[in-house]
């Protein structure tokens, strides 16, 4: 066990690492946001604040452990060697849910697929790879390095995405403000206060396949990175040339898909740790220690 008495703040940091997390992830994100608003750069540079959750795990680590262990948090996060099936899965997982969202939506008002969608495929990858970057990894060091393995020590692995999920939905408020983000073509579809719900219960439900890809890989965030950069590959590629309206029907059967899968992997797999072998990731550093949320 990592000693946390002597460190200033560790303490009350120990009874409620969430809390302080999330207060953090909160504080750092508006306030980038809320700086960018007032110089008028908001459209153009909200992506900053996709770093707040990143940095809020980092520093709450970094408080409860000291430096040394949020340098370790990090390190053991970004583990690359996770198989050749998972990075498939990750990549190509959201994309199939997108080509099948596409199809239907195109017969409730939605996009259609055609053929400039697939000629777009290939300018998609380095879309990939900036996404992951800027919003995968960013983000994935606090929803699922840290969030969710503190979650998961009193909550199944389902309990816990929902509860991840939840958090990482509300956290995209903000976004319902700025204009040029899908959050705010939302809210213009549906007004900002269904918009927000809609929002939110979606990453609910994102959050559950979320968690099998990082526990199947045994706790590696960077494949939960690479599947979210590649959520908002495939959504903005499929979205590319759509209408406000037609963006919202596709989304909402985005999202209906991902719910069937969720409930496919929960079946297959079991709510307790959404894993084959039945191993649960706890923590990221000691899994004897209770916490509390």
């Amino acid at each position: 066990m990592i000693d946390t008495a002597h460190r200033p703040g560790a303490t009350v940091a120990a009874r409620h690492p969430l809390v302080l997390f999330y207060g953090l992830a909160l504080i750092l994100s508006a306030g980038v946001l809320a700086l960018l608003m007032l110089v008028d750069l908001a459209e153009e540079g909200f992506v900053l604040g996709t770093f707040g959750p990143g940095l809020a795990a980092v520093i709450t680590v970094g408080v409860l452990h000291g430096r040394s262990q949020a340098w370790h948090f990090v390190k053991r996060s970004m583990r690359w060697r996770f198989g050749v099936g998972w990075w498939a899965i990750a990549i190509l997982m959201p994309l199939v849910v997108t080509v099948l969202a596409l199809v239907m939506a195109s017969t409730t008002g939605g996009p259609s697929l055609g053929s400039e969608l697939w000629s777009g495929v290939a300018a998609a990858i380095p879309l990939l790879l900036m996404l992951t970057l800027l919003n995968g990894i960013p983000e994935e060091l606090g929803w699922r390095a840290f969030m969710l393995p503190v979650a998961q020590r009193d909550h199944s692995a389902f309990v816990a995405s929902l509860i991840v999920g939840f958090w990482w939905g509300a956290w995209h408020t903000p976004m319902f403000f700025v204009d040029g983000t899908f959050q705010a073509t939302l809210g213009d579809e549906l007004g900002v206060g269904l918009g927000i719900g809609f929002w939110t219960l979606a990453t609910m439900v994102f959050s559950i396949g979320f968690t099998w890809v990082f526990n199947g890989v045994g706790g590696g965030a960077l494949a939960a990175a690479v599947l979210h950069g590649s959520t908002n590959t495939w959504i903005s590629w499929g979205l590319m040339d759509a209408t406000p309206a037609e963006s919202f029907s596709m989304f909402a059967w985005f999202v209906g898909l991902w719910l069937l899968l969720a409930a496919v992997l929960l079946v297959m797999y079991g709510p307790r740790t959404l894993t084959r072998r039945g191993e649960r990731v706890v923590t990221y550093l000691d899994p004897s220690t209770p916490a509390r949320v």
